[in-house]
């Protein structure tokens, strides 16, 4: 899904309308968020045949108006177009399979791309899957392997929410539609305007997204009025990280799911991190203090699985970690950034067209410069698994 030996972004996108088109039929290959994204957002264009999902193996079911078969029925349609549904690890898992299969890439879409393109092409909107806004460093745990890399901080954060509302406000400058915010820390529910920034974000743009997640690691009960304002919030779901087999006497996740039950707020726990094939394990990325041994840094870049997109002091990072690396200043020096500053006074063509670029993954050297420093997400660059929520 990142398009970085490319030409341009402009060319790959010219080369997905040309080969990808509303006028054609496709079958679609996930049934997951994805899909539900791509349907939200351009369910009036796209012309589906039929999808394809592995819990459709004991019998076929229906979506709405879309019928749902097992994976084995893609035998009898070699030489149909598919868009793949999925993103992160799911995507490669597919985009693997079918190739296997006898698919060619030039049947392969990704629902990412089509939603960025047909976006661009027939609404002339910037449409993004996710985007994060990280308004503190402190946390209640002090995990090992932890994707912001807590142990290695240097420095710390607490955003104002002022410092957040401008962030928020910039970002939809430049972007149209989002399918999912995350608000996360370290640990959210220890910011104090935490139901005050959600209730921004909900007042002002809850048109402008599908779904509100903040996330926790089920260690903090917060007081009745936050969960009653998160409970005015569109779309706002409490996402809890179920660390309990390291962590079960530290955790109130029973009491913040009686409490959410009580506000009424929408919730889902989660042990199953990053699709790392089993639960309660996450990939282990390094030290990122050390370089990483001499390999294609290209190859780990288009190949990492790991979800992206962050803004932090009006700076659009395109990866988590390198994001967390910059503003805890673990690797300041690095610039895998926008300006959404500067972004939002550009010209809307001239906004568009790099926000396009940066959305597909095309990156001046091929990467980003926090991939020499990091040993990346998924099985494709990365083997190494350490237990989730294991305490230093």
């Amino acid at each position: 899904m990142k398009y970085c030996s490319c030409n341009s972004a402009e060319d790959r996108t010219r080369d997905v309308i040309l080969r990808f088109n509303p006028s054609e039929e496709y079958i679609v290959y996930g049934t997951g968020e994805c899909y539900h994204f791509m349907k939200r957002f351009l369910g009036d264009l796209i012309n589906i045949k039929f999808c394809i999902d592995k819990r459709a193996s004991s019998g076929s079911y229906q979506i709405g108006k879309d019928k749902v078969f097992a994976p084995e029925t893609l035998h009898n349609f070699i030489g149909n177009k598919i868009i793949i549904a999925a993103n992160g690890a799911y995507y490669f898992e597919i985009r693997e399979s079918l190739l296997k299969l006898g698919y060619s890439e030039e049947l392969l879409c990704s629902a990412f791309e089509i939603a960025t393109a047909w976006g661009m092409e027939y609404r002339k909107n910037i449409i993004s899957m996710y985007v994060s806004f990280p308004i503190l460093s402190a946390c209640t745990l002090n995990c090992r392997g932890c994707i912001h890399y807590t142990d290695y901080h240097k420095k710390g954060f607490y955003l104002q929410k002022d410092e957040i509302k401008e962030s928020i406000d910039l970002y939809f400058t430049c972007v149209d539609v989002v399918d999912q915010i995350q608000i996360f820390g370290g640990e959210p529910f220890l910011h104090r305007d935490l139901d005050e920034i959600c209730l921004y974000i909900s007042e002002r743009y809850a048109t402008r997204y599908h779904k509100m997640l903040v996330t926790t690691n089920g260690t903090i009960v917060p007081k009745v009025k936050v969960m009653e304002n998160l409970s005015k919030c569109s779309n706002l779901v409490v996402s809890i990280s179920d660390y309990s087999q390291t962590n079960e006497d530290r955790l109130s996740i029973d009491h913040l799911v009686e409490l959410c039950g009580q506000a009424k707020v929408p919730y889902n726990i989660n042990s199953n991190f990053y699709r790392s094939d089993s639960e309660n394990l996450w990939f282990d990325c390094g030290n990122p203090n050390e370089k990483k041994e001499a390999i294609d840094v290209k190859s780990r870049f288009s190949n990492c699985a790991l979800p992206g997109f962050g803004v932090f002091k009006n700076r659009y990072y395109y990866c988590p970690n390198s994001m967390f690396a910059s503003i805890t200043d673990i690797f300041p020096e690095g610039r895998d950034w926008l300006d959404l500053k500067r972004i939002a006074f550009l010209s809307r063509q001239e906004r568009n067209a790099e926000l396009l670029a940066w959305h597909l993954g095309f990156m001046k050297n091929g990467s980003l410069d926090f991939c020499s420093y990091c040993a990346g997400f998924g099985k494709w660059v990365n083997s190494n698994y350490i237990r989730a929520g294991e305490q230093l």
